[in-house]
């Protein structure tokens, strides 16, 4: 074997040490009695046999191994124990064979030969050397140090007690540039005054001026310890460009800046919030750029005060804690209205969907939306499922109508009455996994999506979206539509009827979620005939649904203090759930409830309903279950059985409570 000046040194002294000693015992022995010498240097003469023979049989086979390694290698001029670079043999197992100088002073006092490398090297992992990947490398780190190990066979795989050459490459210099070249990396940030126009509006223009420069400040003081660029590009909105290593605190800090700007409106100044679209993981300026421009698009559709992270594909959502601001305009709206009818215009027929187990306002909302279809003479259907819809009534209620008649379809008949020109309009959801058919908007020629929803991670494609977050309902967004189109003031009694119904059920007798809007929606529908006493026969139950309500109610207890829940045991039926949507809205009136929860199974499911008055925005309670919804308006579909479903419940509504409004505890 090639041994290094030093090890060959060492190893010569180590026996002739040896011998001497083993020399000086048998000299001092004979001294005392020469008989005792003889057999005492007969048993050293064995020993040093023993020892020399094996090991010297094991040294040469190394040695021939290492040889052909080195040839394998192309490495005529490398010396294995020379080299600076950490080596070592070990078999299969693990288990060391030997190793040079430089793997020595890598592992300190580690094992000697015949130890297992993974005490040298904690987690170091042999079984990873296998074909056909033995020479790909495998990282390792050891002493605060990154390497990249690479492995040879010093005998052919598959016999016994085969050995592996290992070469240890130091990476950690590569390892800190490529982390540094990442934190480096530019991450490009949107920010809007969400309520600028509002501010403008209604105030002095000393008090204006107090709250935007209080946000301009504060905006400032958050971005300055990045070294990062804060710009403001027009009226209220700024451009923030900083170092990828900062974003991982603003997520940790959970974007506090939002509750920052907030804070200016305490002192009887109007209150200002702010939206923020974060951009990062893109190739360029510009893909981080259209990153977070979707972001913020993303953060607006869920009713702004938030912050969105997208990096790439992955979304991450901060804030959303208190109630919408509206901000929409009557342009919006009449922009919508003539957009939507050039769709319709070049349809051949109209297909309307909404969500699965569609309520009065994806009802009400996709007939306001086939009226505009009528007026222009176009064949429309309405997609619906009658057996798991609990607007039941409200369909009965409106194919009194004539020209209704086998208009309400079920999924799988929509899809025989798609073709190559037909336009699909979808109404009160923007979630693809909740439609009633999600292969129609795959097969549509064109897809028109009209929502009230808080924007979620997954949207619906569409060629046109009416997506406002601010408003009540579905059925005011397309009842404002109606007012812009020619088919608006063909509305039917009935038509009216079930949309002001859909309005009615979304803003819970117009408690919840109003504005002027919503009650301008509400007078023009009561113009077109719409009959307030009729819309309430509509939400009539049966005697049996009234008794399981009252039991739902009376069976709740709170949980947390400032919440309730109440879970229903007893046996499905079609109309569990506007009973539980119903005791959900009436367990807000007991005293010192902020949010009520409803839990009721069906099939593999469970199902939640939840409301609240506003302080507690139930919809990040329900996101954290896969569901959505408002502020004060949410539901889930859970797919575990009750108990386990209220667990989770419980440890939602925990959570949210501890990080969002640990001051209501």
């Amino acid at each position: 074997m090639k041994h290094s000046p030093q090890t060959r040194q060492y190893r010569t002294m180590r026996r002739i040490s040896l011998l001497a000693v083993c020399f000086l015992v048998l000299i001092v022995t004979a001294l005392i009695d020469a008989r005792y010498a003889t057999g005492q240097a007969i048993l050293m003469a064995a020993a040093l046999l023993v020892y020399a023979l094996p090991f010297g049989r094991v040294n040469r086979q190394l040695q021939k191994q290492l040889d052909a390694a080195a040839r394998k290698l192309d490495s005529d001029s490398l010396s294995f124990l020379d080299s600076t670079l950490p080596v070592a043999a070990i078999r299969r197992n693990g288990a060391l064979v030997w190793y040079n100088e430089a793997f020595h002073e890598l592992i300190g006092q580690g094992p000697a030969p015949g130890r297992d490398i993974r005490e040298a090297i904690p987690g170091f992992q042999p079984q990873k050397f296998t074909e056909p990947d033995l020479m790909d490398g495998v990282s390792v780190s050891h002493a605060q140090r990154a390497f990249r190990v690479y492995a040879s066979p010093l005998r052919e795989l598959g016999q016994k007690n085969d050995l592996l050459l290992l070469t240890f490459f130091d990476v950690s210099e590569h390892k800190a540039l490529q982390a540094e070249y990442k934190a480096s990396r530019p991450v490009v940030a949107h920010i809007i005054i969400d309520n600028l126009d509002e501010i403008s509006q209604n105030a002095r223009e000393s008090d204006k001026a107090m709250v935007v420069g209080g946000v301009d400040n504060v905006l400032s003081a958050w971005a300055a310890p990045t070294g990062g660029i804060l710009q403001l590009t027009e009226r209220g909105r700024y451009l923030f460009v900083f170092e990828e290593r900062y974003l991982p605190g603003f997520i940790a800090d959970k974007f506090s800046v939002l509750d920052s700007v907030r804070t200016l409106g305490e002192n009887g100044a109007l209150e200002p919030t702010i939206s923020i679209g974060v951009g990062a993981g893109g190739e360029s300026f510009a893909d981080n750029n259209e990153l977070a421009r979707q972001a913020l698009d993303l953060t607006l559709g869920r009713g702004g005060d938030q912050a969105t992270v997208k990096q790439g594909a992955s979304l991450e959502f901060f804030g959303g804690k208190t109630k919408t601001v509206e901000r929409r305009t009557k342009v919006k709206a009449r922009i919508m209205a003539q957009s939507l009818a050039e769709f319709l215009d070049e349809a051949t027929s109209v297909l309307i969907m909404g969500h699965r187990f569609a309520d009065f306002d994806a009802v009400g909302a996709a007939v306001g939306v086939a009226r505009l279809a009528m007026a222009k003479n176009k064949p429309v259907n309405i997609v619906i499922d009658r057996e798991t819809s609990p607007a039941l009534s409200l369909i009965e209620h409106v194919e009194h109508l004539p020209e209704y008649e086998g208009v309400f379809v079920p999924p799988l008949t929509a899809l025989d009455l798609v073709t190559s020109s037909t336009l699909l309009v979808v109404v009160d959801t923007h979630n693809p996994e909740l439609l009633e058919s999600s292969e129609l908007v795959g097969n549509a020629a064109h897809v028109v999506l009209i929502d009230h929803h808080r924007r979620m991670a997954s949207c619906i494609e569409s060629d046109l979206a009416y997506h406002e977050p601010y408003a009540s309902s579905a059925s005011e967004l397309v009842c404002e539509l109606a007012q812009y189109s020619t088919g608006g003031s063909a509305l039917r009694k009935r038509e009216a009827e079930a949309m002001l119904a859909g309005i009615v059920l979304d803003t819970n007798n117009f408690a919840f979620r109003t504005s002027f809007r919503t009650f301008e929606a509400a007078a023009f529908l009561k113009k077109m005939g719409g009959d307030t006493i009729e819309v309430k026969k509509l939400f009539q139950v049966d005697f049996d649904s009234y008794s399981d309500r009252t039991q739902l109610i009376s069976a709740a207890h709170r949980y947390e203090r400032i919440t309730v829940l109440a879970s229903w045991n007893g046996p499905d039926h079609p109309g569990m759930g506007v009973v539980a949507a119903q005791a959900a809205d009436e367990m807000l009136d007991i005293e010192g409830v902020e949010a009520s929860f409803v839990l009721f199974q069906r099939r593999e499911k469970t199902y939640i309903s939840a409301r609240s008055l506003g302080t507690i925005n139930v919809q990040l309670i329900m996101e954290a279950l896969g569901g959505g919804g408002h502020a004060t308006n949410a539901g889930a579909q859970v797919e575990a059985p009750l108990e386990e479903a209220r667990k989770a419940l419980c440890d939602a509504i925990s959570r949210s409570l501890r990080e969002n409004y640990p001051d209501l505890l």
